[in-house]
């Protein structure tokens, strides 16, 4: 359980532990011809709702919609971690380096010809 407060639960009025706690809990299940797990989280009343009624609108579920955040949050993240390994290795393959460090001026120094 993650916590907002260091109130211990037993300490803290029900309506204060519902409203400063968060749970997640997850289990594997077999689900089709694989297993998934399966994740318990705690969301604002007005943000399920809207979920819902997004849900419906998509002729799809929260529990579709919250899969297809996470992939495309997940995959994203994957190719900004690829795309900067690519930028490192083309950067440590370069011949170009600098002997001085470089100034605004110097940047925009224009070289006549």
């Amino acid at each position: 359980m993650i916590r907002d407060d260091s109130i211990a639960d037993s300490e803290a009025p029900e309506s204060e532990r519902c409203q400063n706690s968060f749970l997640c809990y997850t289990d594997s299940v077999f689900y089709g011809e694989c297993f998934m797990a399966n994740l318990t989280l705690s969301l604002d009343d007005g943000l399920l709702q809207k979920s819902r009624e997004a849900a419906l609108r998509e002729h799809t579920s929260v529990n579709a919609l919250v899969r297809e955040y996470l992939v495309r949050y997940v995959d994203a993240k994957s190719r900004r971690l690829e795309a900067l390994d690519t930028l490192d290795a083309l950067a440590g393959r370069s011949a170009s380096a600098s002997s001085e460090a470089w100034t605004r001026d110097t940047l925009h120094e224009r070289k006549a010809d």
